[in-house]
């Protein structure tokens, strides 16, 4: 009887631990949704005076307030970001007065969701390629 209730609790214990193993192993298999989060830009801002509207397309919804961030380099500055009535798009409003011409980074931030995508400045001078 003794032994009969040893067993009976060792089989209890490794049953609880196959059913944590098997909960924690399960909640590890759920994607992060931002690695294959891309933007779309299809107009280039140009190098001049104020604000520009550029719309940006995500192949992800992005679930709460959004953040756009360019590289130093480029000196393109975002003032706003909002979304668009369109599914999975956002107006980014940015300051190109003093940009550097040519392809530039571009990360939406959402959350723990982060986009990557490139946007194009046309005129005004080139980066430096050194």
């Amino acid at each position: 009887m003794r032994y009969g209730i040893a067993a009976r609790v060792a089989g209890l214990s490794l049953v609880a631990g196959m059913l944590g193993a098997a909960a924690t192993a399960q909640a590890n298999t759920v994607p992060f949704a931002s690695q294959d989060c891309t933007i779309t830009v299809n107009e280039p801002l140009e190098v001049k005076a104020g604000e520009q509207e550029v719309k940006a397309v995500v192949t992800a919804e992005l679930p709460g307030a959004v953040t756009a961030e360019f590289p130093e380099q480029s000196n393109l500055k975002a003032s706003a970001v909002a979304k668009a009535p369109e599914a999975n798009t956002v107006t980014i409003k940015v300051d190109a007065s003093k940009a550097t011409a040519g392809s530039h980074a571009l990360t939406l931030k959402s959350g723990d969701m982060s986009c990557k995508g490139e946007v194009r400045v046309e005129g005004g001078s080139t980066a430096d390629p050194r």
